[in-house]
């Protein structure tokens, strides 16, 4: 259901303006994760978006693909989950700054192979959402 809400808001969304946008990262990421209407509008246009394909191999195959508003629904986990729904599945969340203009939150299940990270890149006129890499089996 979340995915079909995610496609009717890219629909239906315009990227937000510079106004409402809050400049420091903590609370642009608080805005983030509770409306999935401000998530589409504050992603890059189109978003890398890269996962771990099982097979038949011995090693997983990595994809990666460029989500836009058409294929958006087909991909779960381009969907930063709220602060709620990462405390019901016990997601840890580590935050770190690869440099001044780069945010990259990454959510973890421990003990498990569970990884998902979300690179943020600041712009003039706010923060986006750039690359989505889902690196778990």
């Amino acid at each position: 259901m979340r995915a079909i809400v995610l496609v009717a808001s890219l629909v239906s969304s315009g990227v937000a303006s510079a106004e409402q946008c809050p400049a420091d990262f903590d609370a642009f990421i608080g805005a983030f994760e509770s409306s999935a209407e401000f998530q589409v509008a504050h992603w890059k246009r189109p978003v890398t978006y890269q996962y771990l394909e099982a097979g038949a191999e011995d090693e997983p195959k990595r994809i990666e693909v460029a989500v836009t508003v058409e294929n958006a629904g087909e991909y779960a986990g381009i969907e930063f989950p709220s602060s709620a729904a990462r405390e019901q599945e016990s997601l840890q969340t580590i935050v770190s700054a690869p440099d001044p203009k780069t945010r990259l939150v990454r959510l973890v299940l421990p003990d498990s192979d569970f990884a998902i990270d979300y690179e943020f890149k600041q712009t003039a006129a706010c923060w986006e959402l750039a690359r989505v890499e889902d690196m778990s089996l």
